[in-house]
């Protein structure tokens, strides 16, 4: 069965690459703001199905599986997105120094021709080692971390600012790849 992911990002695509899930990349436009009240797994959910309507409106005719997620980091109450700017990447990660957040992805898996559809999310805790004021400075400046929710990519230079993980860990990286492989397994029999 074709797979179709419903993403700009391309961590995530090398996910799906790296457990043999051959797909096609499909980039939706999407406005990525929280609505009033919205709780992280709300927006996050959200967005992904959202990113999912998106991408089956240019494929449907094509049939075929649907993933598409997106990623909040979680601190204190407070949903953080991508940064906007060098200065709110060192504001994100000055919060997180030291401290637990929460990564929060939610995810949308839909079989284009039953509709069948699937949407939740996972969440992994995220503990912060005291980061300097220099590596909150240097790590800010790069694209890396303007490009990620929290101001973070776990999988590149900000291995070095995790103490511990509780949970999934490609999650954090943006596709929780057991709940993924799941789900395809069980409720859509790939």
């Amino acid at each position: 069965m074709k797979i179709y992911l419903a993403s700009s990002s391309e961590r995530r695509s090398a996910l799906l690459t790296q457990i043999g899930l051959a797909h096609t990349v499909i980039k939706p436009h999407l406005r990525e703001e929280p609505k009033e009240h919205e709780l992280a797994h709300e927006l996050a959910m959200r967005l992904a199905h959202e990113k999912a309507l998106i991408a089956i409106n240019k494929v449907k005719e094509l049939g075929g599986i649907v993933i598409a997620a997106d990623t909040v980091a979680l601190f204190k109450g407070e949903i953080m997105g991508k940064p906007r700017s060098i200065n709110g990447a060192a504001a994100m990660l000055e919060k997180l120094s030291g401290q637990k957040h929460e990564m929060i992805t939610g995810f949308a898996i839909i079989d284009i021709a039953s509709g069948k559809t699937i949407i939740d999310y996972e969440a992994t805790t995220v503990e912060f080692r005291k980061l300097t004021e220099k590596e909150i400075k240097a790590y800010s400046k790069l694209n890396e971390s303007r490009d990620a929710a929290g101001a973070y990519s776990i999988q590149k230079g900000a291995a070095k600012f995790v103490r511990r993980l509780e949970g999934e860990y490609t999650n954090v990286v943006g596709l929780p790849l057991g709940r993924i492989t799941e789900i395809l397994n069980e409720e859509f029999k790939l």
